[in-house]
């Protein structure tokens, strides 16, 4: 683990800013995942999942998945690492600095500037 530490090979991702999303009421459908993983680069550089927990709560209706769990579970736990991720990049990567940052600049120098 420390050599893992050491060697720069451990990552983690934490969807904080999903914490103040609201979480879907029974029967809504909608949920919104804050989650938290841990991955390892190995030798190849390929990145892997070592650790994924879909909520930060601590609770017993939240279990950290791993690697070693079935393979559709496995599956479905970083298809919500990556909705979340996904649910990141669209709305304050894409929505928030794309769009709303950086539009109005390009139409003040559109409008101003010959």
């Amino acid at each position: 683990m420390r050599s893992a530490l050491s060697n720069k090979r451990l990552f983690v991702i934490y969807h904080s800013i999903l914490d103040k999303f609201k979480k879907g009421e029974k029967g809504n459908g909608s949920v919104v995942c804050s989650s938290i993983a841990l991955f390892y680069r190995r030798n190849d550089d390929t990145i892997v999942p070592i650790a994924i927990q879909l909520f930060h709560d601590n609770a017993d209706d939240n279990p950290v998945f791993f690697p070693s769990d079935s393979k559709y579970t496995s599956i479905l736990a970083k298809m919500w690492i990556n909705n979340a991720d996904a649910c990141v990049h669209q709305s304050i990567s894409n929505l928030g600095y794309t769009h709303n940052v950086m539009e109005g600049f390009s139409v003040s120098v559109y409008r101003h500037l010959s």
